[in-house]
């Protein structure tokens, strides 16, 4: 949405008594919002001649209608197919409730669709690791520190592939974006470190944060990082009512560095938390390394060690806040398989993609999202 298209928003709300607004709890949230229609492939079964006679029947059929609330730029799509194409347009929606009785709906308006954007879903997360093209994106990004006002994050570096046999050394510049309050614009950047320091946020409030990598000498540049989706502590915490995020979402791949092939295993960033975050991992019995029974780690992914025989673990969130340690509770059994066979691998796929919007031109409004305008799109396992 446009700034001039917001400003407009906002006077239409200022039209309602604000104490009849908040006995009825009407919010502009439940006022407009923006609907997201997801259009899947049509069964390769499906003959031309059969869509010639129903084609409206079944694209209906396929379609998926989606509510985005209007404070959010994005939005995760779930139970998508792998290795899929889709397609995806957004609309925004109003129902205006009458001044003199909010229970009652006055005016219901429909911006037109925009654009269709289509996008493929990947194979597998070895797939979106896209651990076999140069340059390499930032890993695993994740939240390493929450504070009401700043977060801290922490990543798996860039590869580049190499300039010449002569240079060893390149100077990295990562690019950290935001994209639910900033729209894709730069927050921060620093050079050759895997970790950065993001102030001034806002509490209580959600964001989106992406990072790319940058070689100084050739300028050339990474694809964006996956998303990064976490919430700002409010400023008073109460830690016995506080909810730690779990870790989820656990995989386990192969990681090839230097040619040589480990079994990693890797989780979700939390959503929210408070101070200093880590993870506690405890083995089974029969893990083969006994005084490593109970690990702590401050990353979202480690090698596992490989063993002739299986063992399971379990993983839970920590956090450390003016002295006190908080723990979230422990994930369910995670089985190591003896030989490495990822069994585990979620036909889920989670489709991210941002309700952007261009400039209007000549003083136009623009109520319609304009998905020309899209910053980036990443498909990714979960």
């Amino acid at each position: 949405m446009t700034n001039d298209s917001l400003k407009a928003i906002e006077n239409n709300m200022k039209r309602y008594n604000e104490e009849k607004l908040q006995l009825y709890e009407m919010t502009s949230q439940k006022m407009w919002w923006f609907s997201v229609c997801v259009i899947s492939p049509l069964s390769s079964s499906d003959n031309v001649e059969d869509l010639k006679q129903s084609d409206k029947e079944k694209v209906a059929n396929n379609k998926q209608y989606l509510k985005v609330e209007n404070n959010k730029n994005y939005i995760i799509v779930k139970e998508l197919s792998k290795d899929t194409s889709y397609e995806i347009c957004v609309q925004t929606c109003f129902e205006w409730p009458s001044i003199n009785n909010l229970q009652q709906i006055d005016k219901k308006l429909e911006s037109s669709w925009t654009a269709t954007i289509r996008a493929k879903t990947h194979k597998n997360f070895e797939h979106t690791l896209s651990l076999q093209r140069l340059p390499l994106r930032p890993l695993f990004p994740h939240v390493t520190t929450f504070f009401p006002t700043e977060i801290h994050l922490g990543w798996k570096p860039a590869v580049f592939p190499p300039i010449d046999e002569k240079t060893t050394e390149t100077t990295i510049d990562y690019v950290i974006r935001e994209y639910n309050h900033h729209k894709g614009e730069v927050i921060t950047r620093v050079k050759n470190e895997s970790c950065c320091q993001i102030i001034g946020l806002k509490e209580n409030e959600e964001y989106m944060v992406t990072i790319s990598g940058v070689q100084c000498s050739t300028n050339e540049a990474t694809e964006e990082s996956w998303p990064v989706i976490f919430k700002t502590p409010p400023t008073i915490v109460q830690g016995e009512t506080f909810e730690l995020s779990q870790p989820n979402q656990i995989r386990l791949f192969y990681y090839n560095d230097n040619s040589k092939s480990s079994k990693c295993m890797c989780w979700s960033s939390p959503y929210q938390g408070i101070g200093i975050i880590g993870y506690e991992i405890e083995f089974s019995d029969n893990y083969p390394k006994a005084s490593e029974k109970l690990l702590t780690c401050h990353s979202v992914w480690m090698p596992l060690t490989p063993t002739s025989n299986g063992y399971s673990l379990r993983i839970q969130t920590i956090c450390e806040f003016n002295k006190d340690i908080h723990k979230s509770l422990p994930t369910q059994e995670v089985k190591i398989p003896a030989e490495m066979i990822i069994f585990n691998e979620s036909k889920r796929l989670h489709y991210i993609f941002l309700l952007t919007n261009k400039q209007p031109q000549r003083g136009g409004f623009l109520l319609q999202p304009d998905i020309k305008g899209l910053l980036f799109v990443y498909l990714f396992v979960l």
